[in-house]
């Protein structure tokens, strides 16, 4: 079912409403005016369809590629230790240009989705808050929900523009790009050499202020003093046009009691001063960011300790959540809370300067440092001064994780600050022989959140970090392979899981004996890995063996026992060793009657697992008999609108359709899809599931019209939906060419 409309912030009564507007652009900042001489490119190139990249007119950064887990050697060369050399060139004012463009199509009645691309997992947080807003399904968490808004966006008929803010690494947005011939994408980055030839982008080059643009923007910054614009020619013609640079300098004249001239001899002075130091004549912004640090520290102490710490965590958004923990004002005061200012107020002091934004969160703010700052800061540190922010910053941001569900867009940006610090960290943040709780926090996060394929290149690096720096038995390296393991079985890689659970549990083995528990545990992970993938017969194999030994170590009656045994059948089946599977499937559901009893929901998946068994060995009166049990059951326990129920009718309906019984087939299992459709939404994959099943029922009774339209349907929303190559549009497109085909 194609999307018509994106829709509106409708009233209750269902009126037009405002345009949607998701994510959390920036205000604009203070004196900002449209660049209509140095970025005049803009408004012509933003058509529907198009990818537009703004990029420095002079672009190009120095630096190196990094990986998390490096050592503290090579973070250290990077971290302000002779490796990257600061390039103003990039600070352009291209995200407050992208914010001023989406404002005005927000006003003519575009949608607009603000997304920091400064790392993967913030664009996945960002899709995932714009899927809520617009109403796409996004209850299967952030890749599933991402994947739903680009659906969307590419099959509405509603203007819409997607703004991709600070694009460090083209494999952030990998298959995230949006596209549809309604909307438009903007991209803002500081090198237009992280754009590929694919994307097909216009590049938009912002340049620097031309000479009115930047008397104009002075002139804004200064309204409330007109004694303070004295000279203001002189201080653009020493400046020039870098608006890194006059912001800086805007702003420390803002608050002292100087004017443009004055500051623009003092620029002249420490130039001069600069150059007999170090040689080369710097840029206007290195002179104007030592001016402006000097001038912050005059008026609040705590901005320079404040900006090194933040500076730690390499230009990602910092909620300011962090900034107000224990660990960090003790830092910044020299480990005296009580004489911590307002650090909100310091913040506010650092954007003010140019030496910081600050931007707004749901809660709280968003604080980054430009690459350029950062380099130049850090290069100012010496190695005990690195080390002291660095802890500061990594047990800062270690408090900032709340002790409750963590909302995406402050989880989004602690695990972007998280995999910062490991990165300049490396091996010291396992000093103590343990996986660091913040790694194991963030890593947490990815997975609550649905960030599943995030979540197993983080999990694969804690792994590989873990099997160099700990014992291949060490507790936190089982724990780490068994995530991994996990999500490969998530993501579709049984094979790869089963890997991982055998070494699992050939270490837990070793280690503990044959005895205890929990190599049974891994090692019945490993058939169900086997079963997953396609390797039914070594699957009963093992899950025999498991069954065998939790009967042996915890006893006939342990539900752990019963659960193997009900694992050891699905195997069976799977490897179409049905009468054992159902004798199996019985055993177990007398075990869960006898041990849990029958109103148990244990007790009644374990029925609803042997009428499936039953319907897939042929017996369709004992299958349709069992089923009816298990609607009785749901209907008593959990009421007629509870998934469970509505998921036992749907089976009731395939049994009655095996049974012949077609009509009260398809009355059931058109209940089944109503009710998964209202409760999942029509674009769930296990609604998409019982289409099908409905399709089946509609095909069998000879309603073949309807069946037809109901799976072109079905398909149409399975091949925007799902990932490519998923079993379930495969099934779909095999069914229509049945149905098709008659």
């Amino acid at each position: 079912m194609a999307v018509s409309a994106l829709p509106s912030s409708a009233g209750s009564e269902g009126g037009p409403g405002e345009p949607i507007r998701a994510g959390m652009a920036p205000a604009p900042a203070d004196g900002f005016l449209l660049r209509t001489e140095t970025a005049p490119e803009l408004p012509s190139a933003l058509i529907p369809g198009a990818v537009v990249a703004l990029v420095p007119e002079r672009s190009g950064i120095s630096g190196t590629s990094e990986s998390p887990g490096r050592s503290a050697e090579e973070a250290a060369s990077a971290n302000g230790h002779g490796g990257k050399v600061a390039d103003w060139a990039g600070v352009t004012g291209k995200t407050q240009t992208a914010a001023a463009y989406a404002e005005s199509l927000h006003r003519s009645g575009a949608a607009i989705i603000w997304a920091d691309a400064a790392s993967h997992v913030n664009v996945l947080a960002s899709y995932a808050a714009a899927a809520a807003a617009l109403g796409f399904d996004a209850g299967q968490g952030a890749d599933t929900a991402a994947r739903h808004l680009l659906a969307g966006l590419a099959g509405t008929a509603r203007p819409w523009l997607v703004v991709l803010d600070g694009l460090r690494d083209p494999a952030d947005v990998r298959d995230l790009i949006p596209g549809g011939p309604a909307g438009m994408t903007l991209i803002t980055t500081a090198d237009a050499r992280l754009i590929p030839e694919s994307w097909r982008a216009m590049m938009v080059p912002v340049g620097t202020f031309s000479s009115r643009e930047a008397m104009a923007y002075v002139r804004g910054r200064l309204r409330s003093d007109w004694d303070q614009r004295a000279g203001m020619i002189n201080l653009v013609t020493e400046i020039g046009g870098e608006p890194a640079a006059l912001a800086q300098a805007s702003g420390v004249i803002a608050v002292s009691p100087i004017s443009c001239r004055q500051y623009a001899e003092q620029l002249i002075m420490r130039r001069h001063q600069m150059t007999r130091t170090a040689g080369p004549l710097p840029p206007s912004a290195a002179v104007t960011l030592a001016l402006a640090v000097e001038r912050a520290h005059q008026l609040n102490a705590a901005t320079w300790p404040t900006l090194v710490m933040a500076t730690m965590l390499d230009g990602q958004p910092i909620p300011s959540a962090v900034f107000d923990t224990g660990a960090v004002v003790r830092y910044v005061t020299g480990g005296s809370e009580l004489a911590a200012p307002p650090m909100a107020e310091t913040l506010r002091l650092l954007a003010h300067l140019g030496l910081a934004s600050v931007d707004p969160q749901p809660q709280g703010l968003a604080v980054r440092i430009s690459q350029p700052v950062l380099v130049s800061v850090r290069a100012s540190l010496s190695r005990d001064d690195h080390d002291g922010a660095l802890a500061a910053a990594v047990a800062g941001v270690t408090e900032a994780w709340p002790g409750y569900v963590t909302p995406d867009w402050l989880g989004s940006m602690l695990v972007s600050c998280t995999v910062c610090l490991w990165r300049a960290a490396g091996n010291r943040l396992w000093a103590d022989g343990h996986c660091p709780w913040l790694l194991r926090r963030a890593g947490d996060y990815l997975i609550s959140a649905g960030m599943l394929g995030a979540a197993l290149s983080f999990w694969a690096d804690l792994l590989a970090a873990a099997e160099r720096l700990l014992e291949p038995d060490h507790p936190d390296t089982l724990m780490i392979a068994g995530k991994v393991a996990a999500l490969h079985l998530a993501e579709g890689e049984p094979a790869r899981a089963a890997v991982h659970y055998e070494w699992i549990f050939q270490q837990l083995l070793r280690r503990l004996g044959a005895d205890h528990p929990a190599p049974i545990a891994a090692q019945l992970d490993l058939g169900r890995s086997l079963a997953a993938a396609g390797q039914s017969g070594r699957a009963v194999v093992v899950l025999d063996l498991a069954a065998t030994e939790y009967k042996r170590v915890l006893g006939p009656d342990h539900l752990e026992t019963v659960a193997a045994i009900e694992h050891l059948a699905a195997a069976c089946m799977q490897a179409e060793e049905r009468s054992r599977a159902i004798a199996l499937y019985r055993r177990a559901l007398g075990d869960r009657l006898r041990l849990q009893g029958s109103r148990h929901p244990d007790a009644i998946a374990a029925r609803q697992r042997l009428a499936r068994a039953y319907l897939a060995a042929g017996d369709v009166k004992a299958a349709v008999s069992e089923s009816k049990k298990v609607v009785a059951d749901r209907q008593r326990e959990l009421g007629e609108n509870h998934l469970d129920t509505i998921a036992a009718i749907g089976d009731l309906g395939t049994a009655l359709q095996a049974a012949g019984k077609t009509t009260q087939a398809v009355q059931m299992l058109e209940q089944a899809q109503a009710g998964y459709e209202q409760i999942l939404g029509p674009d769930h994959r296990d609604t998409l599931a019982r289409c099908a099943d409905l399709a089946r029922a509609y095909n069998a009774v000879g309603w073949v019209v309807d069946a037809a339209m109901l799976l072109r349907e079905t398909a149409e929303r399975c091949d925007r939906l799902l990932p490519p190559g998923d079993a379930l549009t495969a099934a779909v497109r095999e069914l229509l060419g049945s149905v098709s085909g008659r």
